[in-house]
């Protein structure tokens, strides 16, 4: 009986954390979509700070498992910079290619 119990409560909380999880990844999803429309429409300013969070926020995970996204992510963040006459981003913009 208390082992039932336990691997209940073990199963509900990996739900719980799967969800959590998928609901960030759903976030950063839509954000990312979001800096990318930005960056079409020319608004850096705009998308600069989205992609700045987005890039901080990439964990080891994220660079094995999505590497073009991670890429992407990136290169729109130093393009943004570049746009916006941000002299520091220069060095990076080399270290992409």
């Amino acid at each position: 009986m208390k082992t039932q119990s336990i691997l209940i409560l073990a199963f509900l909380f990996s739900i719980s954390g799967n969800c959590t999880a998928n609901t960030l990844l759903f976030r950063s999803r839509r954000k990312f979509k979001e800096a990318k429309e930005y960056f079409q429409k020319e608004e850096y300013s705009l998308a600069y700070p989205i992609f700045k969070e987005l890039q901080q926020s990439v964990h080891e995970t994220d660079k094995i498992n999505n590497v073009t996204t991670v890429q992407e992510i990136n290169y729109y963040t130093i393009a943004c910079a570049l746009k916006q006459n941000e002299g520091h981003c220069r060095g990076n913009g080399k270290k992409l290619y």
